[in-house]
């Protein structure tokens, strides 16, 4: 295991019993993150119950880099292209700093932690669109989705799952629960932003077709 542990989804006990555990995604990111700097991560151990040692190695700068001046900061998305949007994950650090990203853009957003939270969010606020993760306490991404289309007031609001399940059977459930996009994390943020950027805004005329224009994927 000590060589496979940082490919993505591997984890070294995979029965279902093994309780809350994570989806096999953090070692292969933080892999990412080193490689990035030039660096290498690696993994030493003993054995179970005999603890782990993870060691990062990066390249020492050979010159102390220039002084310059710091670029300006990207305008805001103007108002035209702003969207209401509601994120709903239980994970509180990926769903802030996905917020923090969005309204820089100029989006108006909204954060909950689970699935009842989000249709309450979606009720109250009416968005544009929602990014939802599937697994979530209370109500389940696919849960929330499904009820959402069934009321028609939000029958036709544009549903994405922003979820660490990324296999072909994960993809059809959501669309069958009525997502319209299906993102896998480690999320690229730009991903999601081309996505946003195709919703049509909540009272623009609909497509000549009559249907939302959008393919289920």
């Amino acid at each position: 295991m000590q060589h496979r542990i940082f490919e993505l989804f591997e984890q070294a006990d995979k029965s279902l019993e093994r309780g809350n555990t994570g989806l096999g995604i953090g070692l292969t990111l933080a892999r990412q993150l080193v490689q990035l700097h030039g660096g290498e991560i690696e993994v030493q151990s003993e054995g179970i119950g005999r603890g782990s040692t993870f060691i990062v190695r990066l390249p020492q700068a050979r010159v102390a880099p220039a002084i310059v001046a710091a670029p300006a900061a990207a305008a805001p998305t103007g108002t035209a292209g702003a969207m209401r949007l509601v994120i709903a994950d239980d994970n509180v650090d990926f769903a802030e700093s996905l917020q923090a990203i969005l309204e820089m853009q100029g989006h108006q957003v909204v954060v909950v932690g689970d699935g009842n939270a989000a249709l309450e969010a979606v009720r109250m606020h009416r968005p544009d669109a929602a990014v939802l993760d599937i697994g979530m306490p209370g109500l389940n991404g696919y849960e929330v989705a499904r009820r959402l289309r069934a009321d028609p007031g939000s029958a036709a609001l544009t549903l994405i799952a922003v979820t660490g399940w990324g296999q072909a059977a994960d993809k059809k459930a959501a669309a069958d629960a009525g997502f319209d996009r299906h993102l896998v994390k480690p999320l690229d943020p730009e991903e999601l932003l081309d996505v946003i950027a195709d919703v049509a805004p909540r009272g623009a005329a609909p497509d000549s077709d009559g249907d939302r224009g959008k393919e289920n994927r």
